[in-house]
């Protein structure tokens, strides 16, 4: 799981302007909603330790990730719609976010692109991924009286009690594709690779 003091630091001022600092920034920014994936499986009875590795297992786009966040969290059924309808500022920083920074992110990461040909369009990306941040937390402490930094327990989770294995949780709460597998591990890797050298 993510560090959450390094979470904090990027909602920060945007000091750093460089295609690192922008993709650190919105890797953290995908890390805070696993963080909340976090406290809303804790919410719905699944163990922690099951929940930290649900999380390492499953994939959701980020789409499908933050609807199933709000579902999770709320105990009112209240929705990523009506956090939209409620909040315009949070839709704005969820639309910037999913069709602004994303995009960018993926086109950088998947070596579509090398740079970012403009300095300033640079500077927005880094500035919309940490307003999403400090967005979705006036939301979360408006509408729950709560943070993604709050403990598990501070949200009203109970100790996890149910034995249920991982496949029934994910299948139970809908929470999307289990990933392939693990990477190979480093030993494996390592030898290998000292076989091609």
């Amino acid at each position: 799981m993510t560090n959450l003091k390094n979470i904090k630091e990027k909602m920060g001022p945007v000091t750093e302007i460089s295609i690192s600092s922008f993709i650190d920034r919105h890797r953290y920014a995908e890390g805070y909603l696993r963080r909340l994936l976090l406290i809303g499986l804790r919410l719905n009875s699944v163990q922690y330790k099951q929940a930290q590795k649900i999380i390492e297992l499953t994939f959701m786009n980020i789409s499908a990730l933050l609807e199933k966040v709000f579902i999770l969290i709320s105990p009112h059924k209240f929705t990523l719609k009506d956090a939209r309808i409620k909040y315009p500022h949070f839709a704005t920083s969820i639309d910037l976010f999913l069709k602004f920074t994303s995009p960018y992110r993926n086109m950088l990461i998947h070596g579509v692109m090398d740079i970012v040909p403009d300095l300033e369009l640079l500077e927005y990306l880094c500035r919309a991924d940490r307003q999403f941040l400090i967005e979705f937390e006036k939301l979360l402490k408006s509408e729950f009286g709560r943070s993604a930094f709050d403990e598990p327990r501070q949200w009203g989770a109970q100790i996890g009690k149910l034995e249920e294995d991982l496949p029934a949780v994910i299948k139970r709460l809908k929470l999307g594709k289990v990933l392939a597998g693990k990477p190979m591990p480093f030993n494996e890797a390592k030898s290998r690779l000292e076989e091609l050298l």
